[in-house]
């Protein structure tokens, strides 16, 4: 369930647009994990797997120029592999290798602040509304002025009235409703109110 500090009913794709809209800070969350013999092995592998990508993409480019500037006198297709691309591939590897070097994995999230009133905080979430309370904090002065929502501080000084004064200084007009009747014109049958 949603922290009350988002919107309730919007789909993942428009809670991430609205946190996108509606932040008024953004902070970087690391978490980070010591590797274990398994997991480097496996940046091992992922970064040998990003270099012999990087390798055949470059092969081909080569071949691509070579051709380009010999010239030709047939017409060449070159098929290019589905591929991340060089410079996520180049990315990955570097990521991969600084994790082995480092004997640590770090797992970066981007979170949104999103203001709450009613607490006077400012709270952070990721782009998928799941709470980080670690990153929480007060709002400052300039935030409660900026932020804070008047009817709500109203309220909560003056507490809930008993006695409502309904009287009003304007014109009083006729209220509708179930039950109620209007003066009508006795002899005018289309507007005789029926107590239903």
């Amino acid at each position: 369930m949603l922290h009350l500090a988002l919107p309730q009913t919007l789909t993942i794709e428009n809670l991430a647009a609205w946190l996108t809209e509606n932040n008024i800070e953004k902070k970087i969350h690391v978490e980070q994990k010591d590797l274990t013999p398994d997991d480097i092995s496996e940046f091992e592998h992922k970064s040998s797997a990003a270099s012999r990508a990087l390798d055949n993409l470059d092969e081909l480019l080569t071949e691509i120029k070579d051709t380009i500037k010999s010239g030709i006198e047939e017409p060449i297709t070159y098929t290019i592999p589905p591929t991340k691309g060089t410079k996520t591939l180049k990315e990955n590897r570097k990521y991969a290798d600084r994790c082995i070097k480092e004997g640590v994995s770090k797992q970066e999230t981007e979170l949104y602040g999103v203001v709450y009133p009613e607490e006077q905080k400012i709270l952070f979430f990721d782009i998928q509304g799941n709470e980080y309370p670690d990153h929480h904090r007060d709002m400052d002065p300039e935030e409660q002025e900026n932020y804070d929502r008047p009817l709500l501080k109203a309220i909560k000084e003056e507490g809930p009235k008993d006695d409502i004064d309904e009287t009003d200084e304007t014109e009083e007009k006729p209220k509708k409703g179930k039950g109620k009747k209007t003066e009508k014109p006795a002899n005018d049958f289309m507007n005789i109110d029926l107590d239903i």
